[in-house]
């Protein structure tokens, strides 16, 4: 079984599908719980508001804008058809996220 990585293309669904897309859900929801509750904990706790932390922070805040715009299309693409906007922009915030990250820690250590 073959599943296509394009984005304008939706196909039916089925088991595999159907897994995958549970699976990718899942993976959604903890990650934007778990980030979401490491911003919290720094912006609210006075004692963790330290450099390194901020740098989790925004590590943490990286991760969220990954669940939120790379995850969610290949869960969309697995359902429905992605508008063409979606699919210009998720490619963009995976390269910037990860170019972010890379940038922050050279200027950390």
């Amino acid at each position: 079984m073959k599943l296509s990585h394009d984005c304008y293309s939706a196909g039916n669904l089925t088991a595999a599908k159907i897994g995958k897309a549970f699976v990718y859900c899942l993976i959604i929801v903890v990650s934007l719980k778990g980030n979401s509750l490491i911003g919290i904990i720094i912006c609210k706790k006075k004692p963790m508001r330290k450099k390194i932390n901020y740098l989790i922070l925004n590590m943490a805040m990286s991760d969220i804008l990954i669940s939120i715009f790379v995850i969610q299309v290949d869960f969309v693409e697995l359902l429905v058809e992605l508008s063409r906007t979606i699919c210009k922009v998720a490619p963009i915030v995976k390269y910037l996220s990860c170019v972010v990250r890379l940038c922050l820690l050279r200027a950390w250590f």
